[in-house]
């Protein structure tokens, strides 16, 4: 929190750090141009599908990462700066819906 030379109060909060759990890791976020699925169980077989949403629940893209074995960059210079919702899951884990945030 700073304060202004006014007296009022200004407030800054932290970048959210890189999720991370025992399946992925995502970054950065916030983000700009791009995005990064880092796989971090290589054992699972199959694909891993990804879906990102808009706030309003509309479909913005989607994919799917073969190689599980390898970071995986999703390229979003093309969204508008917003927050959105990224979905992820294999055929063996269910999935998870992380907050991203685009500027």
């Amino acid at each position: 929190v700073l304060e202004t030379h006014t007296g009022g109060l200004v407030g800054i909060e932290p970048p959210i750090q890189a999720n991370t759990n025992q399946y992925f890791n995502i970054y950065p976020n916030p983000f700009t141009d791009l995005i990064t699925i880092e796989p971090l169980n290589m054992d699972q077989p199959g694909t891993m599908e990804f879906e990102i949403f808009s706030m309003a629940g509309k479909l913005i893209m989607s994919g799917e990462v073969t190689d599980q074995s390898q970071p995986h960059t999703i390229l979003t210079e093309n969204m508008p700066q917003g927050i959105y919702l990224l979905r992820l899951r294999t055929q063996i884990w269910p999935g998870e819906t992380i907050k991203l945030i685009k500027y």
